[in-house]
């Protein structure tokens, strides 16, 4: 069985190039969704469940975050966070943190 790194490789060897794998928490991911927003990054909110990847990697890339007790959320996640962030209850809290 063959796991996305062999498929990669694969795909690197047949096109003869060097793939650039994007996901969260790269600064290069969040930079190419601020990019997309046409927004300064400090304008821009992440809301998410899992503290590193979500909340943790926006906050390095120069985000705002919020993180939420849901999905990923453990209690004490908060705590790993060098940053403070917002700990919302769920996402429909989002409105009340922007003032609506």
């Amino acid at each position: 069985m063959l796991d996305a790194g062999a498929f990669l490789k694969a795909l690197e060897y047949g096109a003869d190039c060097e793939a650039i794998v994007m996901g969260k928490p790269s600064a290069a991911f969040f930079a190419e969704v601020v990019q997309s927003l046409h927004l300064p990054a400090d304008q821009c909110l992440m809301v998410g469940d899992d503290v590193e990847a979500d909340v943790r990697g926006a906050i390095e890339s120069g985000l705002e975050a919020a993180l939420v007790q849901k999905g990923k959320y453990r209690p004490g996640d908060e705590a790993r966070l060098q940053q403070q962030a917002p700990l919302l209850p769920d996402v429909r809290a989002v409105g009340s943190l922007l003032g609506w």
